[in-house]
C-alpha cells in the first residue's frame, strides 16, 4: 500500500488523491499527541513514498529534517519555505498550487507528472 503523508488534507482532496491515484493519506497527528516516537514510525514506513508538507511550524519544521535524513521525497506547498533557504534546500519538490487543503489543488495532475520522472 502506497501512502502520502500530509500535515493536513481536505476531506474531498483526499477522496479524489483516493480515486484518481489510488492513494491513502496518512495526517500528521493532533499536536498535542504528537511525538517522535509516532512520528518516525510514519516516516519510516516502506509504503511512504511522499510528504506533502502544506505550512511550516514547530512540528513541519521538525518531519521535515527526519523526512530529508531518512531520503523520503518532500514536496512544500507554502511561501514561508522561502524564509529557510538551508531548509529549501533539502526539500524535493515546492509547488505552491498543490497544497491539500486547497480545494483548487493543483496536486493530482502535479503527482502524475511527478509519476512519469
Amino acid at each position: 500500500m502506497s501512502i502520502i503523508y500530509t500535515d493536513d488534507c481536505h476531506p474531498n482532496i483526499e477522496k479524489l488523491i483516493h480515486y484518481e491515484l489510488g492513494l491513502d493519506i496518512v495526517r500528521q497527528l493532533n499536536d498535542s499527541t504528537w511525538n517522535i516516537n509516532d512520528a518516525m514510525a510514519i516516516i519510516t514506513d516502506p509504503g511512504l513514498i511522499l510528504a506533502v508538507i502544506n505550512q511550516l511550524n514547530e512540528i513541519t519544521l521538525m518531519e521535515i529534517a527526519l523526512l530529508h535524513f531518512m531520503c523520503k521525497p518532500i514536496l512544500i506547498t507554502h511561501r514561508a519555505i522561502e524564509e529557510y533557504p538551508i531548509l529549501e534546500r533539502c526539500v524535493d519538490f515546492i509547488d505552491y498550487t498543490c497544497n491539500l487543503k486547497d480545494l483548487n489543488s493543483n496536486f493530482i495532475t502535479w503527482f502524475k507528472w511527478w509519476e512519469t520522472q
